[in-house]
């Protein structure tokens, strides 16, 4: 900055607001442009000029003074100009506060307020009119009111003549106390605030919450203002809070025909100790009438309790229901809406019939069977263990084959010595092609003895199997394993394609989940795949390790692994039961929907309302083989009957959809549909039902939450903070008009030459006035 001076100057506050401009002190302060010897130099030097006098004319006195007043202005002029003459000047300004009124707009204020059951809707509006007068008075007193409501979110509210304008009913869909103090607290942060004012009943039902409630709360402390929660309802253990809920439901099981499925749901009961529940489990189909399948009676031993209850249902056909568990409503109960819960049931045409012939006992046939029949419902595994020297059930062997009932037929480590010898024992592996001919499935599983080794290619299953096998393989029993024939390595196991049979979760890229799966120790080396077979998993290094193809009317698989068992051991369970679940659901044609060529995945049926709800959509062939160029139009109807059009996305080979959340708002049960088409000819089509839930967590529970509302205004309490009932609102507004806060303020205003556009211009017009003006006198005197 240039040296220079200025007149002391008192420190005052800058503060928004109106200011009434009355002059309390002004300061003059001068900043040259130059240094002070400069500018003594520069004026010296304007002032001499001045004693210049032409010697050609002859000037009268007063034309002489004329001149010298019109130079001394010019030169004055720009001496002021090389000193910056400021002003500095304390005004009078009054501050503006506020009152910000943060009002909760969730459903919950639908509840009862108390015992009368008047609604906390009803009594915070009632308590805002009754109060109009003294709100009013606030606002004549440049308290500004900020009327702002809440929910999921804080938004500004209409105001008329000073009141909000508030709906009949309360319709905000879930509840963030701590982002609405967060929100406020941060929107007034260049004002000076006299408090928060919050009615609501201190329920926190957002499912996510950007901001802790302690972060909202400091965000107050910071800027000393005070917080008034009034709280709405009663809390826990007060008055009507007698409640019974469902609290868990899955949302969709499957289940056989006629097998027998437990329902299991979570109950919670509040205020109902020693009385006597009625727990109903409902099914019901698209158009049909409800049917209670099972009813059980519980009884709470005390006032707060948690149990699971189980109902039990038997499906006598197949197809798609709906199930409700349900508590019937309790004498005193307020929220019903918590007393159901829905979930779909997936009825299979059948339950899948499984049998495994073993030629030895190993780690991979005992992990199966312990796995098959926990991987999905409705799958029933027998099991033999054969072996050529036994030649074990003799004709009771070929009965067992003959069994149409099997569904899927599984061959492990199997020497076909064991059941098949040309010429007297043909009938046994004829019996297993004619299966495999009438639409069963055939499964071979790696070993010693399998494929090859096993002497199958002598066998009339050489023509059922994918896998090309050479006449010279053979492996004989008690002798050395012949290495050539196998793969003996860790190999880890690379799906080649997006097949059905390759996914086991719902990644959209399924070679990451194969990543993390531990290698297989070893696998069969098959000599080489039929054309009209498909290799879907393969080693690291390109052998195939399944290979799926069909025959006749069935499907058939040749695994050449035998050690998938280690996936378990390694914590991949799962994934080890998706894996064989789907390989057995494959051939038995129960891939996705039956054997349907349309199927959509739902992860979620049931929602609450204005959820995101995803779906996905594919088209297959027969044998399990994604249809990439598939075409789908997609369309959902409301529980009013209404249809909307959906559009599906592609993302890689997936087609998926999100509804809007405007379109799932109403509860009840909605249906999406898709319908694929191929070169202009249609695939087929398929429906799924999902439901958005009546149980409204605004209105699940009934208790207000008062502890946490009086900790929050407790924090706040060294500036004031505290919580003020409803008939207490009215004493609160006027404690506040009583004791405003200080709201005259000084303010310095500052003034400087140059500074804006009005003083520059009358400057410049006077310096040029003079300048002129002594030109053109000198002109007109003959001086120039």
């Amino acid at each position: 900055m240039p040296k220079g001076f200025s007149a002391k100057m008192t420190r005052v506050e800058m503060v928004d607001g109106p200011i009434s401009r009355i002059p309390m002190t002004d300061q003059i302060s001068l900043q040259p442009v130059f240094s002070w010897t400069a500018v003594a130099v520069i004026a010296a030097g304007l002032v001499a000029l001045m004693l210049i006098r032409p010697d050609f004319v002859q000037l009268s006195p007063a034309r002489m003074r004329t001149l010298l007043l019109l130079r001394s202005g010019v030169i004055a002029l720009a001496i002021l100009a090389m000193l910056r003459p400021g002003c500095v000047s304390t005004v009078d300004s009054k501050q503006s506060a506020q009152l910000r009124m943060l009002l909760d707009l969730s459903r919950s204020l639908e509840l009862p307020h108390e015992s009368d059951t008047s609604r906390r809707w009803d009594v915070m509006r009632r308590m805002i009119d009754d109060n109009s007068a003294v709100i009013a008075q606030l606002a004549a007193d440049d308290i500004e009111i900020v009327w702002e409501g809440f929910d999921g979110q804080v938004k500004p509210l209409e105001v008329v003549d000073g009141m909000p304008q508030l709906p009949d009913d309360p319709d905000g869909a879930e509840t963030d106390l701590a982002q609405a103090i967060y929100t406020t607290a941060r929107g007034s942060r260049d004002k000076r605030v006299v408090g928060v004012i919050i009615p609501t009943d201190g329920v926190q039902n957002s499912a996510e919450m950007p901001v802790d409630v302690n972060d909202a709360i400091a965000a107050l402390e910071d800027r000393g203002i005070p917080l008034y929660p009034v709280p709405l309802g009663l809390p826990a253990g007060v008055g009507e809070t007698a409640d019974v809920a469902v609290t868990n439901l899955p949302d969709h099981h499957t289940v056989a025909v006629k097998n027998r499925l437990a329902v299991r749901a979570a109950l919670e009961t509040r205020g109902y100790a020693n009385q006597r529940l009625t727990v109903q489990l409902a099914v019901s189909r698209a158009g049909q009438t409800e049917e209670i399948v099972d009813t059980r009676f519980v009884t709470p031993a005390s006032g707060n309790e948690q149990q699971v209850v189980e109902l039990y249902v038997i499906p006598p056909e197949p197809g798609q229901f709906r199930m409700a568990v349900r508590v019937l409503p309790m004498p005193g109960e307020i929220a019903l809406r918590n007393n159901e819960l829905t979930s779909f049931l997936s009825v299979e045409e059948g339950g899948m019939r499984v049998l495994m012939l073993m030629g030895g006992l190993n780690a991979e046939q005992i992990y199966l069977r312990k796995a098959i029949p926990a991987a999905a419902q409705g799958i029933d595994l027998d099991f033999f263990s054969l072996h050529p020297d036994t030649q074990a059930l003799g004709g009771a062997l070929t009965e067992l084959l003959r069994d149409e009932t099997w569904d899927v037929i599984v061959l492990m480590d199997l020497d076909a010595r064991a059941i098949y010898e040309k010429g007297t024992r043909e009938e046994n592996v004829a019996a297993l092609e004619q299966h495999v001919a009438r639409g069963k499935g055939l499964l071979m599983i790696g070993g010693d003895h399998s494929f090859g080794p096993g002497l199958w290619h002598s066998s009339p299953l050489a023509d059922v199997l994918p896998v090309t096998m050479d006449p010279r393989e053979r492996q004989d029993f008690g002798t050395e394993i012949n290495r050539s024939l196998h793969i003996e390595r860790q190999l880890k196991l690379v799906p080649v394609e997006n097949h059905f049979l390759t996914r086991l979760d719902d990644a959209s890229e399924p070679r990451e989940s194969w990543k993390k799966l531990p290698p297989l120790l070893c696998a069969n080396r098959f000599a080489g795949i039929k054309d009209s077979a498909e290799v879907l998993l393969e080693s690291e290094t390109g052998e195939p390790i399944m290979v799926a193809g069909g025959y006749g009317a069935g499907r058939v698989i040749a695994f050449a692994g035998d050690s998938t068992w280690r996936w378990w051991l390694k914590g991949y369970q799962d994934e080890y039961k998706a894996f064989w679940r789907q390989i057995l659901y494959w051939l038995a044609f129960r891939d996705g929907q039956s054997n349907d060529l349309v199927r959509i995945e739902m992860p979620r049926r049931r929602f609450s309302p204005e959820s995101a709800v995803t779906f996905s959509a594919d088209a297959w062939t027969a044998t399990g083989e994604r249809i990439a160029d598939s075409e789908f139009e997609s369309w959902m109807v409301s529980p009013d009957g209404k249809r909307t059009n959906i559009q599906l996305t592609r993302s890689g080979d997936r087609n998926w959809a999100e509804l809007g959340r405007d379109l799932v708002t109403v509860p009840g049960i909605y249906t999406v549909g898709v319908r694929a088409h191929r070169g202009g000819e249609e695939i087929g089509q398929a429906e799924r039902e999902f439901s958005i839930s009546d149980s409204d967590r605004e209105k699940s529970d009934p208790a207000a939450n008062h502890e946490l509302l009086e900790r929050l205004a407790a924090q706040t309490g060294e500036f004031g903070g505290r919580v003020v009932s409803p008939v207490q609102f009215g004493e609160l507004l006027a404690s506040l008009k009583e004791n405003l806060p200080e709201l005259q303020v000084k303010v310095p205003v500052k003034w400087q030459l140059g500074q804006t556009a009005a003083d520059s211009s009358v400057f410049l017009l006077a310096f040029v006035g003079l300048l002129g003006t002594e030109w053109f006198l000198r002109k007109r005197w003959g001086l120039v």
